[in-house]
């Protein structure tokens, strides 16, 4: 197909984010491996410098994840940044981020000492904007026998530059030829790139983007540009369509994703673009027989989700109100559950989960630590499913059977202050009287846990505007109109 004729600015102008992986199940990178690999390899090019960030590295069997004890593999890296786990292998066996320091081709490598039966590794990105950092990655692999050679097992610019063509070209029906010329190969890509997305976007329109799965759709995403140009519209009204429409697909596709979202922040730069895409993807959902959707903090979901199972989502939390008090933790309705529950009595429209606080004394993270561990541990006797945020002291408390769950946050009690994650997720201050004695209100028919001054609350987290509505507020990241 003539692909040694992409040269750079030819694939960047066709495909702007080429590379593209990001941190949900819907668009994961996930490479296959030979039986016969023991040793596995991920490095970024030697020039320019750069980063590995990878919010989590798994080893899957099939669709089912490997768990990896310490003793299983061995590890090591070019570098770690001074802010993560400084042993190579927690990747893997503790599931933490992995992260380098910035430096002239960065890798990470492990060793399989005990055979796995893995078949496939597994990368989530970042969440955000800055996961385009990994876009070059290069995935190798050998076996432990020395003197083995390394295969490659995936480099996303080669690769998916011949993968993501093929399926443009099939899905599409344009032939995707360069010019022999170089100096006619830039208006060729800005010409071909048009027309690709504008039949992409008429074909959601129609009867929707036949990618056959995730991994065609990852591909297609290589299409959207996830830096803002230097002059101009961050995204054409062409380009913003067609991020609708394939974040759609991706729900279709891998249903309950809750899509990337974050990974295009830097080209959704305020309210006006987040509009406009919450009404493209529920006109491309809509198409595509999907109920009503919202964009959210966490990505894209059904609007109002917690409405829908409103009496499920309460017998949860009555459930888990006498478990945690029962362990010494009494559970108070806390953030957006809080917000919709005094100023709407109802749950929020745009919120897609349910968020309560409970008490530790501690006077700081490092020492609510140990409280934490056991609190997980215990909620995990009583079969509950643990998620827990590596960037904050919350986690999901998950029913299995009913595919619900609660995000509880502590709040760190020293004297007559209390430390809980406020705005933008940073740790903060607010008196203890506002939190304590818990109260109850009336939310659907159910009394319901509260602080003691909701209201009050609500201003410190929301300020005094709180009462209005604003399904962007507090955005995962930085819009250019905030108030």
């Amino acid at each position: 197909m003539g692909r040694r004729r992409w040269d750079a600015r030819t694939r960047a102008t066709l495909f702007p984010s080429l590379g593209f992986y990001g941190a949900k199940n819907g668009d994961r990178l996930e490479v296959a491996l030979p039986a016969d690999v023991e040793v596995l390899r991920l490095r970024l090019p030697r020039e320019p410098a750069g980063v590995i960030d990878i919010k989590l590295v798994e080893l899957a069997r099939g669709n089912a994840v490997v768990k990896v004890a310490p003793a299983a593999v061995r590890a090591e890296a070019s570098s770690l940044a001074k802010h993560r786990a400084q042993d190579p292998a927690a990747p893997l066996t503790a599931r933490e981020p992995l992260t380098t320091r910035k430096q002239s081709g960065p890798w990470w490598q492990v060793t399989l000492v005990e055979p796995l039966g893995a078949t496939a590794l597994r990368l989530y990105n970042r969440r955000d904007a800055l996961g385009r950092r990994t876009r070059a990655l290069v995935v190798q692999g050998r076996s432990a026998a020395e003197g083995s050679p390394w295969r490659m097992l995936r480099d996303l610019q080669r690769d998916d530059l011949d993968d993501a063509v093929d399926v443009v070209e099939r899905v599409v029906g344009l032939r995707l030829e360069p010019p022999r010329w170089r100096i006619l190969r830039s208006p060729w890509a800005r010409r071909a790139r048009a027309a690709v997305v504008d039949r992409l976007v008429e074909a959601a329109d129609r009867d929707g983007i036949q990618a056959a799965n995730r991994e065609e759709l990852r591909l297609l995403l290589a299409l959207v540009p996830s830096s803002p140009p230097t002059s101009g519209p961050a995204l054409t009204d062409a380009e913003a369509h067609l991020l609708a429409a394939l974040l759609v697909a991706q729900r279709v596709v891998v249903p309950g994703t809750a899509t990337s979202i974050r990974s295009f922040g830097d080209v959704l730069p305020d309210r006006a673009a987040l509009r406009r895409l919450d009404d493209d993807v529920n006109r491309f959902a809509a198409r595509a027989g999907l109920r009503p959707h919202a964009i959210t903090r966490h990505g894209l979901g059904e609007l109002g989700v917690l409405r829908t199972d409103a009496d499920g989502n309460l017998d949860l939390v009555d459930r888990l109100t006498g478990i945690f008090a029962a362990l010494g933790h009494p559970l108070v309705m806390a953030y957006g559950t809080l917000l919709g529950a005094v100023r709407e009595g109802d749950f929020l429209k745009h919120d897609d989960d349910i968020d309560m606080l409970f008490r530790i004394d501690a006077p700081d993270p490092a020492a609510a630590g140990p409280y934490l561990d056991e609190l997980k541990a215990q909620l995990r006797e009583r079969g509950f499913g643990i998620w827990s945020n590596p960037t904050g002291l919350n986690f999901h408390v998950v029913d299995k059977v009913a595919k619900r769950h609660v995000d509880v946050f502590p709040y760190l009690v020293d004297g007559d202050r209390a430390t809980l994650h406020m705005a933008s997720m940073k740790l903060d201050t607010m008196a203890l009287d506002i939190l304590e004695p818990h109260g109850r209100r009336d939310l659907l028919g159910r009394s319901v846990p509260v602080p003691h001054l909701p209201e009050k609350f609500l201003e410190e987290r929301y300020g005094a505007d709180w009462g209005d509505e604003d399904p962007y507020y507090d955005w995962t990241w930085p819009l250019s109109d905030d108030r």
